[in-house]
Formats: C-alpha cells, sequence, structure tokens
C-alpha cells in the first residue's frame, strides 16, 4: 500500500518481487522526498533492489518543506530572508525616514495588505514585503510663545 497523507493506493506483488513505483506525487510547497517505510523517518524504499517482504506494506510519502525568499524593500533599498514554506517570517528591523512615520510592511508599494508577522505565513512563492510611511504633520510656525502669527 502506498499512504500519500491518507490518500492510499495498492499494488499486488509476489515475495521477493519488486514494486512497481508510482508516479511521484506532488503536493503545493512541497519536494517529494521519496517512499518510505514509516511516517516520518524511517528507510527510503529503493524500487530497484528492495523486494517484497513475505507480508504486506505500507509505503508512506515523505516531503520536505520548499524554502522561498522574502523580499523587504524600503524605498528601492532591498533585504532578503529564506523562509520555509507555511513558516513564519522574521520582522526586519523597523526602518526610518526623515518627517515620516514606519506605517508597517505591505504587499503593494501602495495601499495592498499589511502584513503581520505574529500570523501570516510564507506562501508557495517568493514574496516582496514593502515599507510603507505616513509623513507627518508639519506644525504651524509660531512666534515667540504659543501664538501662531497673524496676518494683516
Amino acid at each position: 500500500t502506498f499512504d500519500n497523507d491518507g490518500v492510499t493506493t495498492s499494488q499486488t506483488v509476489d515475495y521477493q518481487g519488486l514494486l512497481q513505483e508510482p508516479t511521484a506525487p506532488t503536493k503545493e510547497g512541497y519536494t517529494f522526498k521519496g517512499w518510505y517505510d514509516a511516517k516520518t523517518g524511517g528507510d527510503k524504499w529503493d524500487f530497484a533492489t528492495s523486494k517484497m517482504p513475505a507480508k504486506n506494506i505500507t509505503l508512506y510519502a515523505q516531503y520536505s518543506a520548499n524554502s522561498y525568499t522574502a523580499t523587504f524593500d524600503v524605498d528601492g533599498k532591498t533585504t532578503t530572508q529564506a523562509v520555509d514554506y507555511q513558516g513564519l517570517l522574521k520582522e526586519p528591523k523597523t526602518p526610518t525616514k526623515a518627517g515620516y512615520t514606519f506605517k508597517g510592511w505591505y504587499d503593494e508599494k501602495t495601499d495592498g495588505k499589511k502584513w503581520d508577522f505574529a500570523t501570516d505565513k510564507m506562501p508557495a512563492n517568493d514574496i516582496t514585503l514593502y515599507a510603507q510611511f505616513t509623513k507627518n504633520p508639519v506644525a504651524p510656525p509660531t512666534t515667540g510663545g504659543n501664538t501662531p502669527p497673524t496676518t494683516n
């Protein structure tokens, strides 16, 4: 029996016969590592040399998470981070910009969705997150004390 995350298929094979290797399964965000005799760990089945034992067996599809690149863009200056599929990104140091307040990291240069580093997970592709800022308000000029200037 071949078990791919709970979906099973079977082959009938004579004792000491060779199993026919099924088509490698696919899974978004993962690379297929092979068929193993345990759900995790275990020994990889070698279809060229491993023989059918005198009992029924189950071989399990095992995968490794793919790594993707998260690019952080601060006004065209970029840094990158390698992140496994469905992993959490590490929040970079808060960028600064004179006269502006940092709003957060977004999936678009303007507007877009703000990235939540506590809950948003790496998709099965490379991404770019953009630093967005809001312009600080400019205080009106004052004369002497706290009174704004008057015009006549």
